[in-house]
């Protein structure tokens, strides 16, 4: 972990948070690189100046939406590879350190979903994640084949609980972009 002044690279402000149970502020920032985009969590006592940087496993790794627990010192995060979905990753805001929560392979076990040439089981928002850290709300993007070969995508609410490593389906959704 990097500490440091937020650096000049990041230039747009995404969102800003706080979780009193560790008493942090949890900025995320955006750099745009050609057509895409890069954002970084930055992280501070709510008594600090500095901000200290949480930096992902690997350098091509950007981390796009924070849910942040009330009353437990955590954050999920949804990480992406460029643009498209890599993994959940569970933020320890005491520690300030990320540990993997949710693969692609453990989501296409515990979504039942099945996986599709053309395109890809994904998490694609992160809605609310409960008090105690334990029950994350999101949004999974579920390839559906077609006859023709194709694929459509069905998105499905669904609730994951980190406790029991468990994902129950809330209901799909028809339609939910148009």
């Amino acid at each position: 972990m990097q500490n440091h002044h937020l650096s000049a690279w990041e230039t747009r402000s995404i969102d800003l948070q706080y979780n009193a149970a560790a008493n942090v502020v949890l900025a995320t920032l955006e750099r745009t690189e050609g057509p895409s985009s890069v954002r970084a969590l930055y992280v501070r006592g709510a008594d600090q100046e500095r901000y200290e940087r949480i930096v992902p496993e690997e350098d091509d790794l950007s981390f796009h939406q924070v849910v942040v627990a009330h009353d437990a010192p955590l954050a999920i995060v949804n990480v992406m590879r460029k643009r498209h979905w890599s993994h959940l990753a569970l933020l320890d805001l005491a520690s300030r350190t990320t540990s993997p929560l949710l693969s692609r392979p453990e989501l296409l076990a515990l979504s039942g979903s099945e996986e599709h040439p053309m395109v890809k089981c994904w998490v694609s928002d992160l809605l609310r994640l409960s008090d105690d850290g334990d029950a994350l709300m999101c949004l999974v993007g579920q390839p559906l084949g077609r006859p023709d070969g194709g694929a459509r995508m069905q998105y499905t609410l669904f609730e994951l609980r980190r406790s029991s490593r468990a994902m129950r389906c809330i209901s799909p959704l028809e339609n939910p972009f148009w």
